[in-house]
């Protein structure tokens, strides 16, 4: 017999290969077997945030959190919603909330930086990539490439040149394909960018 982790688990490595129609379909059977399980709805949320239901990502999310107001997946779930629907407040809010519940969590670290980005604090967002790097496992060098990326641009916008071109050569070793990413994410701002330099 089949439990709600068993579907939830299941159902999350579904979503991770790309079938999130299974991945759903699993995730609420966990929900229906156990509707008294943070985890189920956490990874259900995980599945809608994956797909970009934010609505639905953020009702689950705070069903989680009424059924385990520690459940920091469901925070940094909600998290991520908001940064989707541009909730940058409320983003950064969730990021830091998860912090306090899992410190060692380098997917809140990034989004409460691109949250701090989005709302002109350059200095806080460039601080909390360089938290997310230093959570980054070293064989991820494609998303280590794009933190330090990330990084880059947020010390630009800090008149910081010197340090945005250091992050961003490094980032160039790491993984050659992130220049390209750099010039389609900088490119709208470049007028913004050489007032600032």
């Amino acid at each position: 017999m089949r439990t709600a982790p068993v579907y939830a688990g299941r159902g999350l490595a579904r979503a991770h290969r790309g079938d999130f129609e299974g991945a759903l379909a699993d995730c609420t059977e966990a929900v229906r077997l156990a509707p008294e399980c943070a985890l189920a709805y956490c990874s259900r949320a995980e599945v809608y945030r994956r797909r970009g239901d934010f609505d639905r990502t953020l009702a689950d999310c705070d069903a989680a959190l009424r059924l385990d107001p520690k459940a920091a997946r469901a925070y940094t779930n909600r998290a991520f919603a908001y940064l989707g629907k541009g909730d940058w407040e409320r983003a950064a809010a969730d990021g830091t909330e998860t912090l306090g519940l899992a410190p060692t969590d380098g997917s809140s670290c990034y989004v409460r930086a691109v949250a701090r980005f989005r709302r002109g604090q350059y200095a806080g967002a460039a601080d909390d990539f360089g938290a997310a790097l230093r959570l980054t496992p070293p064989r991820e060098t494609t998303w280590k490439a794009y933190l330090h990326l990330c990084r880059a641009c947020a010390r630009a916008y800090q008149h910081d040149p010197a340090r945005a071109a250091a992050d961003l050569a490094v980032a160039v070793i790491l993984d050659r394909r992130v220049f390209l990413c750099f010039r389609v994410w900088y490119t709208p701002h470049a007028a913004d960018a050489h007032a600032r330099f």
